[in-house]
């Protein structure tokens, strides 16, 4: 089921009688950035000259739409004739001398001979490399040059401090959020323009439902000119009607709120830091940490002020919730930094040994992480003045409990005892997952012993692979998941003699059922072969255990036969 977006009204344009929602959705990123590069960062006057990159995009096009309004003259970058023709068609004021092609620097020496020497005022930039330290020569003197491409050249930028110009980077989606002056003009230039006729839709290729992938692969290749759109269901005839209800598959994404607290129990941990990180990418503002030491490793210390950096408010407290005490100095300070929108348990501590040689002190121990803690977590949860706002009550388990390890008996009593305990809370409808993780490679205390480690028949898991795991599980309602690998399943990757190219191309042509090797194309990407996440996921694990290459579902996915032998040979 698709949310509703919260965002306040100085955010929302009011959509035209005259235009559809179709014609609607091409204009808001397009123009704004459009407005906000040219008008408020870069000061563009009329007359002035700007050099406009990619200008077949929605950016490029709305970009030479709004330079145009004001009289500028316009150089811009097209790759071939169609978007050349397109432009031309789209803005009859471009002639032949407007349009440059992208593939080669010739744009340089024509641009300044065509204005003369003096260069341009504004260059609105998406390349890198040379083409980017030629566009910032053609700068005039007091030019300004925006770049949306985000290129991380240094020496670039360092090569041209000295000369009298101004270089500004930028994120609309932060713009928006603040909300602050820069917004409030950029929202009347986009509603001025749309009342005055200067904004309107842009050409657009507009993608079914079940052409998703298609439409994104596109786009990935800039293989479309405009704006690419994805439709979900037909528009309203009537402006005002109740909303038509559309189902359709989708992947879960975990979203936290900005505006709550998060408490993370045992968050110094390898696995704990790597969660909180997980939990800012996704939202998260404010985090509270505890643990038994505080911060005691330069990792550590690093990685907050990272977390910081991205804007979230991270406290560390240290502390262990082993007390009622204890516990509600925690749950206050969350209180003071926003409502308790969720509690984590990530704390383990390890005493093993066989049972007969334990003492009684070394068996209780790692009790106090799993029962004590989730006892008192629970409890404080259950009052109104967190019940209200609480979204997740998470307990980190260990398959241990259900698969058993020799010199773990007080480790397994300890998560079974705190599963019991959730099971309560899920009788009681209240938040409360646990999921069961085996071995993880990179981070905690598997990560010295490395990716191989065989425990209980189970190979420890990569973390990235537990993150998408994990976010799987947060959209469940099932109480307790387990994940793990097990070696005795593990299917048989040989493949058979040859190159390592060759091998690697045989043996994910077993993961994807394919008999003959002969009989497939060479070019054909993995997704048209029926690759899809989790057989993707599948196959970035023989790729890490057995060529020690490291590559995202995502480029699996875009990757053929023919470029996969390509990158092992190279590797």
């Amino acid at each position: 089921m698709a949310s509703t977006v919260q965002c306040p009204v100085s955010s929302l344009w009011t959509v035209p009688d005259h235009w559809s929602l179709e014609e609607a959705a091409t204009v808001p990123l397009a123009y704004a950035t459009a407005y906000y590069t040219l008008i408020i960062k870069g000061d563009l006057k009329k007359g002035d000259t700007v050099f406009i990159h990619s200008g077949a995009s929605a950016v490029g096009q709305a970009a030479i739409t709004v330079a145009l309004s004001y009289d500028c003259e316009v150089f811009t970058l097209t790759k071939n004739r169609e978007e050349t023709s397109l432009l031309q068609t789209i803005f009859p004021q471009l002639k032949d001398r407007n349009i440059c092609c992208s593939d080669d620097l010739a744009f340089e020496k024509y641009i300044r001979s065509e204005t003369k020497g003096k260069g341009v005022d504004v260059v609105l930039n998406t390349l890198g490399g040379k083409a980017l330290k030629a566009s910032r020569r053609l700068m005039a003197k007091q030019g300004c040059f925006v770049d949306i491409g985000f290129n991380t050249d240094s020496q670039t930028q360092l090569a041209f401090y000295t000369r009298e110009q101004t270089d500004y980077r930028f994120q609309l989606d932060a713009l928006a959020e603040s909300q602050g002056p820069d917004w409030t003009r950029l929202f009347g230039l986009v509603q001025e323009g749309m009342q005055s006729g200067v904004v309107k839709p842009l050409k657009r290729v507009v993608y079914g439902m079940d052409k998703i992938v298609e439409a994104f692969k596109n786009v990935e290749a800039e293989r479309e000119a405009g704006k690419v759109l994805i439709k979900i269901r037909d528009e309203e005839k009537k402006k005002v009607c109740p909303p038509t209800l559309t189902n359709f598959s989708a992947i879960h994404r975990t979203c936290f709120d900005q505006r709550k607290s998060y408490i993370s129990v045992g968050g110094l941990g390898g696995m704990g830091m790597e969660i909180a990180y997980w939990m800012v990418l996704r939202g998260a503002r404010k985090i509270i940490l505890t643990s038994r030491s505080g911060v005691t490793t330069g990792y550590q210390a690093r990685k907050i002020a990272y977390l910081k950096q991205l804007g979230a408010d991270i406290e560390v407290m240290p502390i262990s919730i082993n007390s009622k005490k204890t516990a509600e100095c925690v749950f206050e300070r969350a209180k003071k930094m926003g409502p308790i929108g969720g509690v984590f348990n990530i704390a383990t501590i390890l005493r093993d040994d066989n049972f007969l040689d334990q003492t009684p002190e070394t068996f209780v121990e790692p009790l106090e992480a799993k029962i004590t803690t989730t006892m008192l977590l629970d409890d404080l949860t259950r009052q109104q003045s967190v019940r209200d706002s609480l979204d997740h009550f998470v307990m980190f388990s260990s398959v241990i409990v259900s698969h058993g390890l020799m010199g773990q008996t007080n480790y397994a009593w300890g998560n079974t005892t705190m599963e019991r305990i959730c099971e309560a809370r899920k009788r009681d409808g209240l938040p409360a997952m646990v999921p069961q993780w085996a071995g993880i490679a990179d981070v905690g205390i598997l990560a010295p012993k490395g990716k191989k480690t065989i425990i209980s028949g189970k190979y420890p898991q990569r973390f990235y692979n537990v993150l998408n795991i994990f976010d799987f599980m947060m959209s469940q309602d099932n109480l307790i998941i387990s994940s793990y690998v097990l070696v005795e399943k593990e299917l048989d990757y040989s493949g058979g003699e040859g190159s390592m190219a060759d091998q690697a191309a045989n043996a994910i042509g077993k993961i994807l059922g394919i008999k003959n090797m002969s009989s497939v194309d060479g070019d054909k990407e993995f997704i048209d072969l029926g690759v899809d996440s989790l057989i993707s996921l599948e196959i970035k694990q023989y790729l890490e255990r057995h060529v020690d290459l490291m590559l995202g579902t995502k480029d699996i996915q875009l990757m053929t036969f023919n470029s996969l032998k390509a990158l092992v040979e190279g590797h």
